[in-house]
């Protein structure tokens, strides 16, 4: 979705350049082959994959910025055909859903009680990316089922821009949704120190994906750009 406010929505009814924020399905059934609207009411959707043995579809979000620097939380949404989360029109603080006042203007195509509330939440400004859940036949099989999230970290600082403070800056970090079945029980770090106390940063991860090989591997593309092997230290 451009911007932090914008009537965009993911909808047949709304005109194809107004079709923003949230994911398609390709009907691959029709000639030439259609968007479809599946997901809607997100603002940047990145990382999205799919819970092994679920089959659920998880998404990760990035939240607007003209809320400051500590809210909205950015989240990790759970996607089922239809779902409706909020954006332009309401925000989740964390707790509950509120207006946003950004966009009073313009006409609300579902109420409130339409909106998915997030399966997790994220720091605000953290700029979760790619992700990917650990499948079975991973090395780190204590982790199957569990979602690995890249943490981009933000570009912005506490003191309110990029030439503040940068040891305010949200770190760059891997995190993981810890999963009880198909229920979200936590989100804990699993790789960190990519910032240093100054507030510079040698890697900030954007992509995850498990090998053939089973291991964890993540992709950088700030600092030393490339691609990282995650492994087990025996």
């Amino acid at each position: 979705m451009p911007g932090n406010c914008g009537n965009y929505y993911l909808d047949e009814s709304y005109p194809e350049t107004l079709r923003r924020g949230g994911l398609f399905a390709i009907d691959e059934n029709s000639r030439p082959a259609r968007l479809l609207p599946y997901v809607s009411g997100l603002r940047n959707p990145v990382g999205f994959d799919w819970q092994p043995g679920s089959n659920i579809l998880y998404i990760t979000n990035n939240g607007p910025d003209h809320l400051g620097y500590d809210q909205p939380p950015e989240y990790f949404a759970r996607g089922v055909e239809g779902s409706f989360h909020g954006m332009p029109w309401y925000q989740f603080d964390g707790k509950q859903l509120f207006e946003d006042p950004c966009a009073s203007e313009f006409e609300r195509p579902l109420p409130v009680e339409a909106v998915s509330i997030p399966a997790a939440t994220f720091v605000a400004r953290s700029a979760p990316l790619g992700m990917a859940f650990v499948t079975d036949h991973a090395n780190a099989s204590e982790f199957s089922g569990d979602a690995i999230i890249a943490i981009h970290g933000s570009w912005a600082t506490s003191t309110g821009s990029f030439y503040g403070d940068v040891t305010t800056r949200r770190e760059p970090k891997l995190l993981r949704v810890d999963f009880d079945g198909e229920e979200v029980a936590g989100v804990v770090d699993l790789l960190t120190g990519f910032q240093l106390a100054d507030g510079k940063r040698w890697a900030r991860p954007a992509g995850v994906a498990i090998g053939s090989d089973g291991d964890i591997y993540f992709t950088s593309d700030d600092g030393y750009e490339g691609l990282y092997r995650l492994r087990k230290v025996k």
